[in-house]
């Protein structure tokens, strides 16, 4: 079965926003977004991108799209949507857990030291 490049400009695209929401990486085209993210994103993760990003550049080449291989394509594309997906859901808890802790102990030391102003002013 041939490539269909709507197809795999649509997985890039989700890839590319699942990238930008877990990583904060920004740029116009999975490539630039996987490059400046080389050193955040685990190893497979990113050789599963970088592959992406190669067939997202072979799209527009149509002697290019009939090599390129669906299930690959298909593979690295739910591999990063698995990986990104869960690290989304489970991030998420624990960023609010440890956002609430920080400011709980941030609230106790700011009333703690106006407590001690107070105390050495009186």
């Amino acid at each position: 079965m041939a490539t269909n490049a709507i197809v795999v400009q649509q997985k890039v695209g989700r890839v590319a926003d699942l990238l930008e929401r877990r990583y904060g990486l920004r740029g116009q085209t999975l490539a630039e977004r996987v490059q400046r993210g080389r050193r955040k994103m685990p190893s497979d993760l990113r050789r599963a991108a970088e592959r992406l990003a190669q067939a997202e550049s072979m799209t527009w080449q149509p002697k290019l799209l009939l090599s390129l291989d669906d299930n690959a394509i298909d593979r690295d594309y739910r591999l990063i949507v698995k990986r990104l997906e869960s690290a989304d859901k489970t991030g998420g808890m624990v960023g609010q857990m440890v956002s609430s802790a920080t400011s709980a102990v941030l609230s106790l030391a700011l009333l703690g030291l106006g407590i001690v102003g107070w105390s050495v002013l009186h």
